[in-house]
């Protein structure tokens, strides 16, 4: 093979990726791609992933908030399980309690 061949194949590569680049903006700019006018802003959504805990291999729980609702999901790449629903939690203040039982002072004696 000669250098000229290398060099044309090469040309035509790159040709043919920068021209499915020009068709995907092509594509986007027209409306034809994911659709971004749908995405809301965070405020504005109403669905949430609160927390991702991995579990042994590929599973996962995930606590999933809708609304005013949380899911908690265990997920693998087999299947999905809805363990529980419950209410979203009131923010709550976590300020520590006195210890139910106290020891009494002892004096020393003398």
């Amino acid at each position: 093979m000669d250098f000229s061949q290398y060099f044309r194949f090469l040309f035509a590569l790159i040709f043919v990726i920068g021209l499915i680049g020009v068709i995907a903006v092509m594509v986007r700019r027209m409306g034809f791609g994911s659709p971004t006018s749908i995405i809301k802003r965070h405020g504005e959504r109403r669905l949430d992933i609160v927390e991702v805990m991995p579990l042994e291999g590929r599973r996962k729980l995930m606590i999933i908030r809708r609304d005013n609702r949380e899911h908690l999901l265990m997920i693998s790449p087999a299947s999905e399980l809805l363990i529980e629903s419950f209410d979203k939690p009131a923010t709550t203040d976590i300020t520590p309690s006195p210890p139910k039982h106290s020891v009494p002072n002892h004096k020393e004696v003398k």
